[in-house]
């Protein structure tokens, strides 16, 4: 007698399982074929255009943009990346409609505003885009038009464009903040990791909500998956990966990590309650 492999048995059961009655029946694509399907209507799509749309809770609004932005000096920050368009409609997902209201959000690293206007939208009180001062003028520009788009004339109000350097005092953007996002802020080879955490502690207290988006690059030197967390535990937040169950179900891609930190000490200065400063911005 012939040996059937498992591997034959498991494709002769499906081509059996496929025909019921003298009917073919097609097999429903897996939850991961379906996201990658849903991906390619977004994933790059607007990646040379001067504008990027955006629709959250049924209104829309676009983002100025600048393709090239690094050779132009505005540095990484001048359009929008995976990481800003999955974190977005992860906080619309997680929040909806006025789910924001009555909170304080600060978007680290901010580009092009999407990640923080987007909280705007859903209510949030006050919203501070932060970033490096070559890039402002593309958030406080948008802010303006998304005010426009969503027909809501107090939203600029609630919108403050301010320049931050990571690591440097907060006191002046009016930390701490009820939640903290940061997308594609992440990216060793460009930007040391330390003054990131050091920047969250800063902003962040107790009660805050920290999310943060990262499009996962390969490097040879060190897993930034790996070594973020342990610059997040060892300066005292507890740090969990948020399961693809909780995004927004269009909006999921493979290489991307979702994390939700919390801090677990009320240090905002990068210190621990000994003094000795748990954050080497130097590495």
């Amino acid at each position: 007698e012939s040996l059937v492999t498992v591997s034959e048995a498991k494709n002769n059961a499906s081509r059996s399982q496929s025909r019921k009655g003298g009917i073919k029946i097609k097999a429903r694509p897996s939850l991961k074929m379906q996201q990658r399907m849903k991906a390619l209507a977004w994933r790059g799509r607007y990646a040379t255009s001067d504008y990027y749309p955006v629709e959250v809770v049924g209104k829309r609004f676009q983002l100025r943009q600048t393709v090239c932005g690094e050779r132009k000096g505005l540095g990484t920050g001048s359009t929008v990346w995976d990481g800003g368009q999955i974190l977005l409609k992860f906080i619309e997902h997680k929040y909806g409609k006025g789910g924001l209201k009555g909170k304080s959000v600060v978007d680290l690293g901010s580009g092009t505003g999407a990640v923080g206007l987007v909280a705007a939208v859903l209510g949030a009180d006050r919203v501070t885009l932060t970033d490096q001062k070559q890039v402002l003028h593309l958030a406080r520009e948008n802010a303006l038009s998304c005010g426009r788009a969503v027909e809501d004339p107090d939203l600029i109000k609630r919108v403050n464009v301010a320049e931050y350097s990571w690591g440097d005092d907060a006191h002046h953007l009016g930390a701490p903040f009820d939640v903290v996002l940061a997308a594609d802020c992440i990216c060793p080879k460009l930007y040391p990791m330390a003054p990131l955490v050091d920047a969250l502690k800063r902003v962040s207290s107790l009660k805050s909500t920290i999310l943060l988006c990262y499009d996962h690059r390969c490097n040879c030197e060190v897993d930034p998956r790996v070594k973020f967390r342990e610059l997040c535990e060892e300066a005292g937040f507890s740090f969990r990966v948020v399961p693809r169950s909780e995004w927004h179900p269009d909006f999921v891609l493979e290489d991307c990590y979702m994390w939700e930190l919390k801090k677990l000490s009320d240090s905002r200065d990068g210190k621990s309650d000994g003094g000795v400063n748990t954050l080497d911005k130097t590495t």
